[in-house]
């Protein structure tokens, strides 16, 4: 049979817990745990043996300290940055702590700097692939010697002293930059806010592909961000707290208090990959009577991380977006295959791309004359994919979108077939209003072409009988599912907000993005 359970009834005042013998950290914790249990305790499978006074003054103990011991380890921190390393020439050695029970790092470090072409700070740090949101509070201990001082968050490519990085820089005098190397072996540029940050500041840094955005605040941080830009970095690299005296023979001391590391990144303003027609912002100037920069802003403080760019697209604008962080989403490229061999917009196309940075371009084929035969229909067929494939032996992606017209060659669920069975290695940009135009069932689509989908267009219709848009999210394209069945399946690329033909596109932008935020959100 088995043991009879004891009651034990505990009205029991604080023991002398600074005598019992344990670990100085387990003594400490006790200590500063020490409380008054009056509850009842089941204990179960006692050894069966008289129930004395003396067996309860053993007994009881031994339970009450377990029960303290087990709540003090369920509150304990652990860092998720914990390797210590001087970054260039230092003459002091940097040294870091990490208070379990608070979440405060420490970093005491010195460095002559973090600018020109090399750099000189103490840096804890940890190997990170792929996005991230990192978030904390940082301030200096003291006045300080050199009010130039630095603390903050950096991502490196590696932990040479000339290494491409970007930082979050809160000054000792209040400057509040972010600071950036493009090359390695450059020099360091930044992008400095109107803004102080004096006292303890909370930061963030976010990374979204080659997009770094910083957000800083006294007691919140901003809807959106201060400063953004583009960064071409390995998908894994160092990333961690920094501290930097910018004088070579003195330490400084910083604290970090509330990090928090973020890889999946939550569905809010400024951090989902949603993107945006660079044609629709220059639509919104148009319409609003503003220039391109203005409109460009209003887009990225709504909250737009990316741009679909054509190939062929000013080089100002580019150059606009670039300045405000807009991540290189999708190219686009329009080359008239029906006309014929098109070598020179190829090899424009693929100079773009290397240039810009982007890994895949939408090619639009253009239209085919109604008196084509389908032999001629099929040698357009050749050329795209001749391309194709050339582009992807240049590790360069081409995708294929269905695409609202019947002279198209990409107008149905079939046709695309036909291209993917000639360039296998090409993808598909997956229009959500489009299929439905041709008479597909859109959600059947997304299944059939799930593997293939490599970039999506938000595109929304009033109804199944008025194929004009409307704000994605707002009319008869099932988008939530459409969303569900893209998230079950790991799609982790852009969606990029389609309406063209808007009266009132800045408007119609922000319904479709908060609509697309509202989805996302569901649970």
């Amino acid at each position: 049979m088995p043991e009879p359970d004891i009651f034990l009834p505990i009205s029991y005042k604080p023991f002398l817990i600074e005598n019992i013998i344990a670990p100085d950290y387990e003594r400490k914790l006790l200590i500063e745990r020490r409380f008054v249990i009056e509850r009842i305790i089941f204990v179960r499978n006692i050894p069966r043996k008289p129930f004395d006074m003396k067996t309860r003054h053993y007994l009881i103990p031994a339970i009450i300290c377990s029960l303290i011991l087990a709540a003090g380890c369920s509150d304990k921190k652990t860092p998720e940055f914990n390797t210590p390393v001087d970054v260039g020439t230092v003459s002091i050695p940097g040294n870091f702590s990490f208070d379990s029970g608070t979440g405060r790092y420490t970093l005491t470090g010195a460095g002559e700097n973090l600018w020109f072409n090399k750099d000189a700070c103490f840096f804890v740090y940890r190997q990170l692939e792929g996005d991230f949101l990192l978030e904390g509070e940082v301030s200096f201990e003291g006045e300080g010697t050199n009010p130039h001082r630095k603390i903050g968050f950096m991502i490196r490519e590696s932990l040479d002293e000339d290494a491409r990085y970007a930082d979050i820089a809160i000054h000792g005098d209040g400057l509040t930059s972010l600071q950036y190397r493009e090359k390695t072996g450059d020099i360091t540029l930044e992008k400095a806010l109107e803004k102080k940050s004096i006292g303890p500041t909370k930061i963030r840094l976010v990374r979204i592909g080659d997009r770094l955005s910083m957000r800083t605040g006294s007691v919140t941080l901003p809807e959106s961000d201060d400063a953004a830009l583009l960064l071409d970095l390995p998908e894994n690299c160092y990333v961690g707290l920094y501290i930097c005296s910018h004088e070579e023979d003195i330490s400084e001391t910083g604290y970090f208090d509330g990090v928090t590391l973020t890889q999946d990144l939550p569905v809010a303003k400024g951090t989902a990959k949603i993107s945006i027609f660079c044609d629709h912002i220059e639509t919104m100037a148009r319409q609003e009577g503003i220039s391109f920069a203005q409109a460009a802003e209003k887009v990225r403080d709504m909250g737009v991380t990316g741009a679909d760019i054509r190939v062929m697209q000013k080089e100002s604008v580019i150059k606009t977006l670039d300045s405000l962080g807009f991540a290189h989403s999708c190219a686009i490229t329009d080359i008239p295959y029906s006309n014929g061999e098109m070598p020179e917009l190829e090899e424009a196309t693929i100079k773009f791309m290397k240039e810009r940075g982007f890994d895949k371009v939408l090619l639009v084929p253009g239209l085919v004359p109604d008196d084509f035969s389908e032999e001629q229909k099929d040698a357009v067929r050749n050329r795209i994919a001749a391309f194709a494939e050339k582009a992807h032996g240049e590790g360069l992606d081409v995708l294929f979108e269905d695409y609202d017209n019947q002279r198209s060659l990409c107008y149905n669920s079939d046709l695309i077939d036909k291209l993917l069975a000639k360039a296998p290695s090409s993808g598909v940009v997956f229009d959500t209003g489009n299929f439905l135009f041709a008479g597909d069932d859109t959600e059947q689509c997304l299944t059939h072409f799930i593997d293939k989908v490599r970039h999506v267009h938000l595109k929304d219709r009033v109804s199944e009988t008025d194929m004009n848009c409307t704000p994605a999210g707002a009319g008869c394209i099932p988008m939530e599912n459409i969303l569900a069945t893209l998230k079950a399946n790991n799609y982790d690329g852009w969606l990029t907000i389609e309406q063209y033909g808007s009266r009132n596109m800045l408007k119609d932008a922000e319904t479709a993005y908060d609509n697309i935020i509202s989805i996302l959100n569901k649970k």
